[in-house]
């Protein structure tokens, strides 16, 4: 597999069963490359006293297994807004090959209003963009996301996710049908018509443009940050719904293991996790995690990869 600056025991990458689940060489080998960045990740943010932590399936891992999640195969973090800002500042030169930050700024048409950071030289596309041919930075990732102050009234606080929601839905349907459109493939002529005149809508008719939409998805998503609601989150994906949490919950933190590594957890762990995963987390429960159908690959970049389809 590609080089990388962590260093692990050669016994990390054989075979294990974990809470009943068989963890391959091939599946060791993508966290070893995720662990590497995470690594770097947390490098960077104590060299300029950035405050961070793991969250959703990263956080129960590190509370529950010490590590990852056995069955999943991805990292989560979380900063407070500002921090997370100076982070983007400080990216392009703060990392270096084959580390990449990714996010608007520094990739343009990732459109995900959050930001990761990859190892350039591995691939972790996913299935369902294969068609597409997006040319960002596919390798192997980490996700790093914002978080915001949250509405407190429950009533407020849905139509706010809907909002936010539509935004981005708004963005990622103008940069796929301006600029990475491929007809559908194996649909009925009636299904590709369909596609063909929203991609001629799009390119000729529509009054407002992709940074435009994206310009106010991060305006709704921060609209409350000025304010003590009492709570904050990851609002970025709100279907995911679950990522909120009391503002003393996470205002401190305490190291935990996460394999080789020591990881920031809230010390209100117990009420995050309730929050996110309901009363009984401590039980472990094997399903599908959101990346399933990436392709992975730790010894091709994503470039060979792509040209090779």
């Amino acid at each position: 597999m590609v080089p990388l600056k962590l260093h692990m025991e050669p016994s990390f990458f054989q075979q294990e069963e974990r809470c009943g689940f068989i963890v391959t060489p091939e599946r060791k080998r993508i966290w070893a490359v995720e662990l590497d960045l995470l690594n770097e990740f947390a490098e960077v943010c104590e060299k300029h006293g950035l405050k961070w932590f793991v969250h959703a399936g990263t956080m129960l891992g590190a509370v529950r297994h010490q590590g990852f999640i056995p069955w999943d195969d991805d990292i989560d973090v979380v900063m407070p807004r500002d921090d997370y800002e100076r982070l983007c500042q400080l990216a392009p030169s703060a990392f270096s090959h084959p580390y990449f930050f990714q996010n608007e700024e520094t990739d343009r048409y990732f459109a995900r209003a959050f930001s990761r950071l990859r190892n350039s030289e591995t691939t972790g596309i996913f299935e369902n963009e294969m068609d597409y041919r997006y040319p960002y930075n596919q390798g192997i990732f980490i996700d790093v996301f914002p978080m915001d102050h949250i509405p407190a009234d429950p009533e407020l606080r849905k139509r706010f996710y809907a909002e936010v929601s539509n935004l981005n839905a708004h963005a990622v349907q103008w940069r796929t049908m301006i600029h990475f459109y491929r007809p559908k493939k194996g649909k009925g002529w009636a299904k590709r018509t369909s596609y063909w005149l929203k991609h001629l809508y799009y390119k000729y008719l529509s009054k407002h443009d992709y940074c435009f939409y994206m310009g106010l998805h991060h305006q709704a998503i921060t609209r409350y940050d000025g304010e003590e609601t009492g709570w904050v989150g990851e609002s970025i994906i709100p279907k995911l719904g679950r990522q909120l949490w009391r503002s003393e919950w996470v205002s401190e933190t305490v190291m935990m293991p996460f394999e080789m590594l020591q990881v920031p957890v809230p010390v209100h762990f117990d009420e995050c996790l309730t929050a996110s995963f309901g009363p009984d987390w401590r039980t472990p429960k094997q399903i599908p995690n959101l990346h399933e159908g990436t392709i992975f690959d730790t010894d091709k970049p994503y470039t060979e990869y792509l040209a090779q389809k």
